[in-house]
């Protein structure tokens, strides 16, 4: 595999290392997105979506990108020509070694982006930046893209969903079918308790081991789903005004699905779907 020697941006003519275009202008765009409060992670996510490499075979990754915006010789030397600024440079060092509040993801913008999954296929999705800048969110399993779903639309919308189930619980339904597969055998637990209730003498201990029994069956008959449901709609009885969104996204949502024309839609912990009518 060929290992690179000259730093990314740069290639050799006739001895001497001059300004590789194609790359040099990654290289702007890298210090320019940083600069403006890109993280590593989505520089790396937008720099797979492009064709140029770093080292031939090779993905990009934060190592890379960590590496080129660390690398003070883009400035110029006695080597190396100038590709970048010096203001540019500082800025991304500042960035580099304070982590600045602008930079800074609210919770409720990390909640969505650890939960987006696509809409196509149910794979994990990631957020990146567009060279100029432009919000976008692909899929790696079946090649998705959505430039529509900026963050302030996925919150949007996102806190929209939301206030729908907090205002109308009765969104949130149970599942018949997995009422369906639940025991038929409640009576075979019901009647050793009625019998030792209904006992000339009363055994509190079997009595109480009967109903103990009882609980148990009732609680495996929920099913599944059912019981998540019934826990989804005990968070939002207790939800108010001042609940925030991303608590709630923690508690009752398992994934938030990005559809390609930007749309949002939530995925609750009892497989149920949200949408805006």
């Amino acid at each position: 595999m060929k290992q690179r020697r000259l730093p990314f941006g740069y290639e050799m003519v006739q001895g001497k290392p001059i300004e590789a275009h194609a790359e040099a202008e990654l290289v702007r765009w890298m210090f320019r997105s940083h600069s403006e409060g890109a993280s590593y992670d989505s520089l790396t996510a937008a720099l797979r979506l492009q064709e140029i490499p770093y080292t031939e075979g090779k993905q990009w990754n934060k190592n890379m990108v960590a590496r080129i915006l660390a690398d003070r010789r883009y400035l110029g030397n006695e080597v190396f020509p100038p590709l970048i600024e010096s203001a540019l440079l500082e800025a991304v060092m500042t960035n580099v070694t304070q982590k600045t509040p602008q930079r800074k993801k609210s919770e409720l913008a990390a909640a969505i982006q650890r939960l987006a999954i696509c809409s196509v296929c149910g794979a994990k999705v990631y957020r990146a930046s567009h060279q100029h800048g432009k919000e976008r969110w692909y899929c790696e399993a079946c090649k998705m893209i959505s430039t529509k779903a900026t963050d302030k639309k996925l919150e949007l919308e996102t806190v929209t969903l939301i206030s729908i189930l907090m205002s109308d619980p009765d969104r949130v339904a149970f599942n018949p079918q997995d009422s369906d597969s639940g025991h038929s055998d409640l009576h075979l637990h019901e009647k050793p308790l009625e019998d030792a209730l209904n006992a000339d003498s009363l055994d509190e201990p079997l009595a109480r081991k009967c109903a103990i029994s009882l609980a148990a069956a009732r609680i495996e008959d929920i099913g599944d789903e059912n019981y998540e449901t019934m826990r989804i709609l005990h968070v939002l009885s207790k939800a108010s005004s001042s609940t925030e969104h991303n608590a709630l996204l923690r508690d009752i949502v398992s994934a938030l699905l990005i559809h390609p024309d930007g749309e949002v839609s939530l995925m609750l912990k009892n497989g149920q779907i949200i949408e805006k009518e």
